[in-house]
């Protein structure tokens, strides 16, 4: 089993860490920025603010050469000022130079956002599945005093000293801007992060949430930015974050959660959060040619706790966890994408649960890790992932008689039931912050661990839509007496039922609120049993043929969940009884053409009840009965009957016996006529124009022409009738065609096989002719008719 503690604050540590990105339209810009930070000037889309040119606490490192004081407006030698553009109407509201604005123009137009944007989807080592983050357009610095200079065209003369020499590109492509990347990387090594926090929120509400973190490993960082300069010139005038990328390997050792608390709370809704506990705080202040740059990351560990309380309840559990996490990620401002892999496993770290409930109380205890990274401060830019432990917790209880009836008696039962269910959840969540306005949301988990089912949950205190998080169960206990459980399953089917063809349904409770896939299991009462899975909420068959009849007990188990959740085999006993198998229904009625050549099929209805055969008889000339079929088919064909008449009759069988046979039916079988000689002439007037003849039979009244695409006549299908002696069509596509000569009462055989070509590509229009004077036997005036292709 994978840990509950350790693993998901190390993956929420080292997932959080890349997130930095920006905004996608406009900032409505806070009045005041954090100190330092001071407001000079703003308008929509940009702000003019000063940051600092001094150590902030964390690493400092100083311009490579003297700034220029008389044109950076400092105050106190101590600060600077930058154009914080956001968008493109950002861009254009400021009071940068033209020149500037047309250079920095194409970071705002829509091929670069749609750049920007794109979902770059990263990998799971564990799971193969894949995640992805919102894009967001980029947010540039530009700094004051250099924009002022290129306004003036003297920032060779003041800023001289900061060229950057890889920046000066003269040749084919011009002085144009560019952005050129840099990178810094640190490493820092975590160990023995933990914290505990006593409680008392009010309203008798009370406990402890702790956790204990010992580990050690390393956590190495690369910062990946860019700075803009013109390629003639050298002198970097802008800053962006590119990208951040964490990887390393962390090692653990006994980690610890711990959730203790007591309810004693009515109707009522209440959340409550410790302050923020710093596991990681520092960031770097440095100069790009002119421009001061400061980075920032921060690692806050927050506990809390939500509640729903209807009477009383009370929580004690604990898990601690070992092994090792190998992480690799890098995120722009616009996606994330890299690998994890854990070997962390948990166990009890004192046993068992401890809990007390009346009636019902809903408690989310919980511990979020958040990782933020920010460009200037929090203020300006911040943005990153947060993973939220928590144990979503339900003490549940019931009692009352509208809960079903389980054991099929006609009578719902008196159920009483005092369950405790405490899960073990992770849920990620984006968190960012743009010009002092925050903001923050659930992001569906995509990542599988070992022993954890992808979930479906609402979080009751957020108001969030519903989301998907990773959880298990912990423990779920019902204190009541498994008799009388409002967890006993529901056995849904008839009292009476045959020992083949039936079964029964399984399904959970109405009242129950525990209805995730559920494994089950059914003693059938006859020695054998079998285990399957279905949904809690809606009914599941199961087919079972019984080895004998009489008085049988069944039982239907319920087993586990999807998430884990134990329900000990908890069961529903019902007495049914297994009845010998019975002799099928009459089958329906029976049919034959009531006069026919040497060839017929007689064909009847289906029987109800199980059927082994069919038993079709025959009588000709009012002689014996005979069976002539006891296949287990609806139908069957005759050929090379004599004349005479014929009746048939046909009824159903199984096992146990058979049904009364259906009402005879009477076929008269005459003689027809012989088969005809046929030949066929392709004529080249017309696309596909066929026409076919054949000699005249003696006692033939009609001649039918059948069809088919493949040559067998087992396939044909009847598409002329003439009285003539032969017929000009058209097809489309290489035919096969077949004549029969009929009379009034019976048709001859198939004629030998014409294959129907077409001759020529042109289209025409089809035609079948009926008949003509010139070949006429009968006398008739010509006809033509137009007809579809055959």
């Amino acid at each position: 089993m994978q840990s509950f503690i350790s693993t998901k604050v190390s993956r929420a540590l080292m997932l959080a860490l890349p997130l930095l990105f920006s905004t996608a339209h406009a900032i409505e810009f806070e009045p005041t920025p954090t100190s330092p930070y001071q407001t000079k000037e703003s308008g929509i889309g940009w702000k003019l603010v000063t940051v600092p040119t001094a150590n902030l606490g964390g690493v400092y490192s100083p311009p490579p050469s003297p700034l220029p004081r008389e044109q950076m407006a400092i105050t106190s030698g101590e600060y600077t000022t930058v154009y914080m553009i956001d968008s493109l109407t950002g861009l254009e509201n400021s009071p940068l130079a033209a020149s500037l604005k047309q250079d920095l123009a194409v970071e705002f137009s829509a091929p670069m956002m749609m750049k920007a944007n794109s979902k770059k989807v990263g990998t799971s080592a564990t799971s193969n599945q894949t995640f992805s983050t919102s894009g967001l357009t980029p947010v540039i610095f530009v700094h004051k005093g250099v924009a002022d200079a290129i306004a003036a065209g003297n920032e060779q003369k003041i800023y001289g000293a900061f060229v950057q020499p890889e920046a000066v590109e003269q040749g084919i492509f011009g002085c144009g801007g560019k952005w050129y990347g840099k990178s810094k990387s640190g490493t820092f090594n975590p160990s023995n992060l933990d914290g505990a926090k006593n409680f008392n929120i009010g309203g008798g509400f009370s406990g402890s949430l702790g956790a204990n973190v010992p580990m050690n490993g390393t956590v190495n960082y690369d910062f990946r930015y860019s700075y803009r300069a013109n390629r003639c010139i050298g002198i970097p005038y802008a800053v962006r974050f590119d990208n951040l990328r964490t990887h390393g390997t962390l090692n653990f050792n006994n980690s610890q959660l711990s959730l203790d608390g007591a309810i004693n709370y009515k109707y009522s809704w209440n959340s409550w959060n410790s302050n923020p506990i710093r596991l990681y705080n520092n960031s770097w202040t440095f100069f790009v040619g002119p421009i001061p740059v400061v980075l920032g990351l921060e690692v806050p560990l927050i506990y809390g706790i939500d509640v729903d309380a209807k009477v009383a309840g009370s929580i004690s559990i604990a898990k601690t966890g070992n092994g090792a996490y190998v992480f690799d990620y890098t995120c722009t401002q616009s996606d994330c994408s890299g690998s994890n892999n854990s070997s962390v496993q948990f166990q009890n770290a004192k046993p068992g649960a401890r809990s007390s409930v009346a009636l019902e109380v809903n408690a989310k205890p919980y511990v979020s890790v958040e990782a933020i990274g920010y460009l200037y401060s929090k203020w300006f830019l911040s943005a990153g992932l947060g993973m939220e432990i928590s144990a979503p917790s339900k003490f549940w209880a019931y009692s009352g008689n509208n809960c079903g009836d389980a054991d099929g008696d006609g009578t719902t039962e008196h159920v009483k039931s005092a369950v405790l269910d405490v899960n073990a959840q992770l849920a990620l969540y984006g968190k960012w912050q743009i010009v002092g306005r925050d903001s923050w949301s659930w992001m569906d988990w995509r990542f599988s661990v070992a022993g954890w089912e992808i979930f479906k949950v609402s979080d009751f205190t957020s108001g969030k839509a519903d989301f998907y998080a990773l959880r298990r169960n912990l423990y779920f206990k019902e204190f009541e007496s498994a008799a009388t459980s409002a967890l006993t399953p529901i056995i849904v089917g008839p009292n009476n039922v045959a020992a083949t063809g039936s079964g029964y349904s399984a399904m959970m409770r109405s009242c129950v609120p525990f209805k995730d896939k559920m494994k089950y299991a059914f003693e059938w009462g006859d020695g054998t049993s079998n285990t399957f899975e279905g949904s809690g909420a809606q009914q599941t068959f199961q087919a079972h043929n019984w080895a004998s009849t009489g008085a049988k007990t069944i039982k239907l188990m319920a087993q586990s969940d999807a998430i884990k959740r134990d329900f000990a085999n908890i069961s529903t006993s019902r007495n049914i009884v297994v009845g010998a198998v019975a002799a099928p229904s009459t089958p329906g009625s029976i049919s034959a053409p009531a006069s026919s050549g040497t060839s017929l099929t007689v064909s009847w209805a289906a029987a109800s009840g199980l059927v082994d055969r069919y038993e079709l008889q025959q009588q000709f000339n009012g002689g014996a009965w005979s069976d002539v079929s006891t296949a287990n088919v609806t139908s069957k064909a005759f050929t090379g009957l004599a004349m005479g008449w014929y009746n048939y009759r046909v009824r159903a069988c199984n096992s146990n016996g058979c049904s009364a046979y259906t009402n005879s039916i009477a076929v008269n079988v005459v003689a027809g006529p012989a088969a005809p000689t046929a030949s066929i002439f392709v004529e080249d007037l017309c696309f596909g124009e066929n026409t076919a003849s054949w000699n005249a039979v003696s006692g033939a009244t009609q001649y039918q022409l059948f069809k088919s695409t493949t040559n067998s006549s087992a396939t044909a299908t009847l598409f002329s009738t003439v009285s003539d002696t032969y017929a000009t069509f058209n097809v489309s596509r290489l035919t096969y065609v077949w004549v029969k000569a009929c009379n009034g009462s019976a048709c001859s055989g198939f004629s030998n096989t014409l294959t129907a070509r077409y001759s020529r590509t042109a289209s025409c229009t089809c035609m079948m002719k009926s008949t003509t004077p010139a070949k006429s036997t009968t006398g008739a005036q010509s006809t033509i008719q137009a007809l579809p292709c055959n």
